[in-house]
């Protein structure tokens, strides 16, 4: 680790397996250290990029909260893909594709594992359901702002779900994770209430910016 060993260390040190599910701590540090590295390496490149352009053009403006967003989606997706595909200390450049494996092993049913952990560890059942479903928010949050698309529901849960088709295909062949159908699906929920809560948003922020234009 690069940034955030110490404060592993310290956080096994205190819970001295008082913590249930610890790994799931160690897991989200683990990435969220490799995270911060990309994201200083991103900062450098988008302060080249803006530093380029005003030097091309002193007019050029600067939409901060559009550079942000930018910033901040780049930032989501590489931790995503710690968090699910290169776990724990893995990297990259150790990517070992198993391109012999048989697509029989791939979980094709819906529900029925997800309904089986119901039945055993309630633990497992809601932070299967809630997690797959939470970490896609922000996909459908983001990416329709981003890419500056009205009406743009479709295309918004068309790419999430291939991002997360993407995710579940690197989990197969790199064995890394177990892919599931189920987690396509509770993705694409989440992209879809991503959505929802941009467009509510959206509306809202055109409603005060009418009620400000109506008293001004």
């Amino acid at each position: 680790m690069y940034f955030l060993g110490p404060l592993l260390t310290w956080l096994e040190d205190i819970s001295a397996g008082r913590i249930l599910n610890f790994h799931l701590v160690e897991l989200s540090l683990f990435s969220l250290d490799k995270t911060i590295f990309y994201m200083i390496a991103l900062l450098v490149i988008q302060a080249g990029i803006i530093f380029y352009k005003r030097s091309k053009n002193t007019d050029y403006s600067i939409d901060w909260f559009r550079e942000a967003i930018k910033f901040t989606f780049a930032t989501y997706l590489i931790l995503l893909v710690h968090l699910t595909v290169l776990r724990y200390d893995w990297q990259w450049w150790q990517a070992s594709f198993n391109f012999e494996r048989s697509l029989s092993e791939l979980n094709w049913v819906p529900l029925v594992d997800t309904i089986k952990l119901r039945s055993g560890s309630a633990f497992s059942f809601w932070y299967n359901f809630f997690g797959n479903v939470v970490w896609f928010f922000p996909f459908g949050m983001m990416f329709p702002y981003i890419f500056k698309m009205e009406r743009a529901f479709f295309i918004t849960l068309l790419w999430g779900l291939l991002f997360s088709v993407s995710i579940e295909t690197m989990q197969f062949y790199l064995e890394t994770g177990v892919s599931h159908i189920d987690d396509v699906i509770f993705n694409g929920a989440g992209v879809i209430i991503g959505y929802l809560i941009y467009d509510i948003l959206k509306i809202s922020n055109r409603y005060i910016k009418g009620r400000r234009n109506t008293n001004g």
